[in-house]
């Protein structure tokens, strides 16, 4: 089927050259006398329908007119054309014509019926005239025709030029041979397929058109219980007299079951229809522009149809439908006596690749809520479930997979959770992406998440890899890589070096990755903060005391994060650890309350490497407490620890090592401290009274000593006396 693009007009002139007014100006000197010449020959067009003359592809001119002597109001002309042909026709009055009032461009179809009457505006201007034709007949005609609608008393002279055309091409709707029929007893039947075709017909406001195309009529051939999916696409249209393309879907007694319109090129429409019996039903194309070219796809569907619409997927995971392309289109539905409420897919894939799949509504006939997203790994049990909440709101599900088998299976669900009763349609869009597989350390693939199948890494070799894990928030996927384990073997009395860097993300929830050091039982040995941000290092080191293997791991809850490790072996340095002072906060605490015992612990030299050392607390033999902390290009780190006060006073003892013993911290005679703490209020000092109160005695009794001492004196002066004034002077 050709385009009306194929269909090329012959040039027509808008106006007449010099030489050709010329002309005009002498033929009217001889009107009195002859008729103008028009048509193929020497005369006068004809006057009617009947006596129309005949015309081909071209431009013809000619004269209507009336003067004193003579008249001739009309020239008709008829044009055949080859059935199923566009036929274009067009009238211009030039601008020597006397007036543009009262003509008319009159077109009549085969049955010589006035489809259209067509006024001019004014001179020089084109009154156009198109239609898609049937082919009905064998030898169609339109007749087209220049008449004086005006006064009989008015004298005119109207010069004008005709053009018509038609297309080389005619219809061939579906492969049927010619125009599609226009009735249902006619009706072209259409298979399973598609089927392209061309469709025209009569203008709005005109007369209907006997010639024209009219409609496309197809009778479909379905079995009772399978959906009819009819799909229509525009495929072009013309420009002139730009309508709709309309696909309606009718019953032989003319009911419309379903009708759709497109007005875009390129664009499509679908109609479904559930038969409940085998009674024919019709696909009626019309349209009003010139031509349409249109393609009808047929599909006939079980109910709920998913992928190339010939099944249904699996109402469970057993009976999963393979999810084999890209993009999964789907359906879900309830009504016309049928119903599909759940589709299930699977996804095989290669081991250690990355895996994300979408699940989008496009179209949906009630609340989207009552649709569940199911994600099952290959064991079938269910990983996490998304409640949908939009059309067009995609619900997405990602995974970096491990490769402890050769392939792997996902098993997508989407189940309707609505009440009974409620009819439904949903269609919906699964994609998936399946990306490239790891290479951990250069393997091909995910290394293993055990320490029985671990990886051997060399020393000082940087080692790449990619780490993936489950959603914390749903349940355990048994696809999901989780964990890279790496072996090492190193020489005991050295420090083993664990270097870890955040290199990049794969997917949409990144929260970094954890490593950390584990023995041969897999008890942790050390465990560093996490990373978070691109670009970011970690570093632990760790003590070997034996020369059995320990194992590196790797762990995220991100979809996919790239890393890079390094591991070295270094000698211990040679310091000395000790407890630098000790103190309780308040210094003299009340008995049952609160307070804080400050411990300083320091090096003889600044500790370059990250170095774990333990910090434990007694309160005689019995032990309080302990903590972990980090010495890091430091010399000395301050630990508090809380402490509820006894009843009476005590002696605080803290102990520091390493949490390892660690050989390079010899002198161990500094790494303890003991101090007394006294508990409650001062008492009074009982000795100092005594010793004051003995000293007043004293005093007192010095007091006494004295009187005594005076009182004699006295009494021997009183008495004393009297002898030795009684005595004779001696004499010399």
């Amino acid at each position: 089927m050709r385009s009306m693009e194929a269909f090329v007009k012959i040039a027509r002139p808008m106006g007449l050259p010099l030489i050709g007014l010329l002309m005009l100006a002498l033929a009217s000197l001889l009107m009195a006398t002859s008729a103008f010449a028009e048509g193929t020959g020497d005369g006068d067009a004809g006057d009617d329908l009947a006596s129309a003359i005949e015309i081909g592809r071209g431009t013809w001119t000619g004269t209507i007119f009336r003067n004193s002597t003579m008249e001739d109001p009309a020239d008709y002309y008829r044009f055949p054309f080859p059935g199923g042909a566009v036929v274009e026709a067009g009238a211009v009055l030039d601008g020597t014509s006397t007036t543009h009032l009262d003509v008319n461009f009159r077109v009549f179809d085969q049955d010589l019926h006035q489809v259209i009457s067509l006024d001019f505006p004014q001179l020089g201007s084109e009154e156009t005239f198109a239609a898609l034709t049937n082919d009905l007949v064998e030898e169609p005609d339109y007749y087209f025709a220049i008449t004086w609608e005006g006064s009989s008393l008015v004298d005119f002279q109207i010069n004008y030029t005709l053009f018509v055309n038609h297309s080389d091409f005619t219809q061939d709707d579906a492969l049927s041979g010619g125009d599609a029929p226009a009735t249902y007893e006619e009706a072209f039947l259409l298979v399973e397929g598609d089927h392209t075709g061309s469709v025209g017909g009569s203008d709005v406001g005109w007369e209907f058109d006997h010639n024209a195309d009219g409609g496309d009529m197809f009778v479909l051939s379905q079995e009772e219980g399978l959906f009819v999916k009819v799909t229509i696409t525009l495929d072009w249209k013309s420009t002139f007299r730009d309508r709709s393309l309309i696909l309606a879907l009718e019953n032989s007694t003319g009911g419309v079951l379903d009708l759709v319109g497109i007005n875009e090129e390129g664009a499509s429409e679908v109609i479904r229809f559930f038969p409940k019996t085998q009674d024919a039903v019709y696909l009626n194309v019309t349209s009003t522009s010139v031509i349409n070219n249109y393609t009808l796809r047929i599909v006939f569907e079980v109910p709920g149809a998913d992928g190339d619409g010939n099944a249904d997927a699996g109402e469970d995971p057993d009976h999963a439908m393979d999810l084999d392309r890209p993009l999964m289109p789907g359906t879900i539905m309830r009504g016309h006596g049928a119903e599909d409420l759940a589709d299930y897919f699977d996804l095989t894939f290669e081991s250690s690749a990355f895996v994300e799949v979408t699940l989008t509504l496009r179209s949906g006939t009630t609340s989207p809520s009552n649709l569940v997203f199911r994600v099952l790994d290959h064991t079938k049990v269910e990983v996490v479930n998304f409640t949908m909440s939009d059309l067009d709101a995609p619900k997405r599900f990602a995974s970096l997979t491990h490769s402890r088998f050769p392939t792997l299976r996902y098993y997508f669900g989407i189940t309707w959770e609505g009440p009974e009763d409620v009819t439904f349609e949903f269609r919906y869009e699964l994609t998936n992406v399946v990306g490239e597989t790891q290479d951990d350390a250069g393997t091909g693939e995910d290394i293993s998440n055990t320490t029985s199948g671990a990886e051997s890494v060399s020393f000082d070799d940087p080692v790449t890899g990619t780490i993936g894990g489950t959603n914390p928030q749903w349940s355990h996927d048994l696809n999901v890589d989780g964990a890279d384990i790496y072996e090492l073997f190193p020489t005991s009395g050295k420090f083993l070096k664990v270097k870890a860097g955040l290199d990049g993300f794969e997917g949409e929830r990144r929260v970094g990755f954890d490593i950390y050091l584990v023995d041969q039982a897999a008890d942790l040995l050390v465990k560093p903060h996490s990373l978070f941000i691109v670009g970011d290092e970690e570093k632990f080191t760790h003590y070997i005391s034996h020369s059995l293997p320990v194992y590196v791991v790797v762990t995220s809850e991100s979809e996919s994060c790239d890393y890079t490790i390094v591991v070295s072996l270094e000698d211990p340095p040679d310091i000395d650890i000790f407890v630098a002072s000790m103190s309780v906060t308040p210094s003299r605490p009340e008995p049952e309350t609160e307070a804080t015992i400050t411990i300083v612990v320091g090096s003889s030299v600044v500790i370059e490497t990250t170095t774990q050392i333990r910090v434990e607390l007694f309160d005689g033999g019995n032990k309080l407490a302990e903590q972990d902390v980090i010495f890091d290009d430091t010399d000395q780190v301050v630990v508090t620890f809380p402490w509820t006060v006894p009843s009476s006073s005590t002696d605080l003892t803290a102990l520091v090592d390493t949490l390892n013993v660690i050989a390079w911290d010899k002198d161990k005679d500094n790494n303890e401290m003991t101090i007394h703490v006294e508990v409650g209020p001062e008492e009074p000092d009982n000795g100092s009274d005594d010793e004051g109160r003995d000293m007043m005695f004293w005093i007192m009794v010095l007091v006494g000593v004295i009187a005594l001492v005076i009182l004699v004196a006295v009494l021997y002066v009183v008495f004393g006396g009297h002898d030795a004034e009684d005595e004779e002077p001696e004499e010399y």
